[in-house]
């Protein structure tokens, strides 16, 4: 999902690494910041009830009103058409399982993400957003 905040004046340096410490504090990932002319991009990694991967991309684009900042979710385009009874009947009814997991613990992690960006902006000062 991408949301647009409008407000001059954001440094995206510093809201980078305001977001990188929250994930590795909060949530437990390791973040990795790359820094391009008038973007930056966090790539964030860490082990989910050890054994699966969560990978999260993170980008942050200045515009000359504001920023774009995109959480990129593997299962916000993908329909779960796995959870059809002909997976079930063949085994894989612990993959559908797994991936409903993970599902469920992306749409957790962007809300709350959402939730912290907003109120991280709000401390640059009174701000408005548009959600896509």
């Amino acid at each position: 999902m991408k949301c647009f905040f409008e407000k001059e004046g954001i440094d995206i340096k510093k809201l980078s690494c305001i977001l990188s410490e929250y994930l590795k504090a909060t949530e437990g990932f390791n973040v990795d910041i790359i820094e391009k002319d008038n973007a930056t991009t966090l790539k964030a990694k860490k082990i989910y009830r050890k054994k699966r991967v969560i990978r999260l991309n993170i980008e942050i684009i200045k515009k000359s009103n504001g920023i774009v900042v995109n959480f990129e979710n593997p299962y916000e385009k993908t329909q779960l058409i796995y959870t059809s009874p002909f997976w079930q009947f063949f085994g894989g009814g612990f993959l559908i399982k797994e991936r409903l997991e993970d599902f469920e613990y992306y749409q957790s992690l962007e809300q709350k993400f959402w939730r912290k960006i907003t109120e991280i902006i709000q401390n640059f000062g009174t701000e408005s957003s548009t959600h896509s």
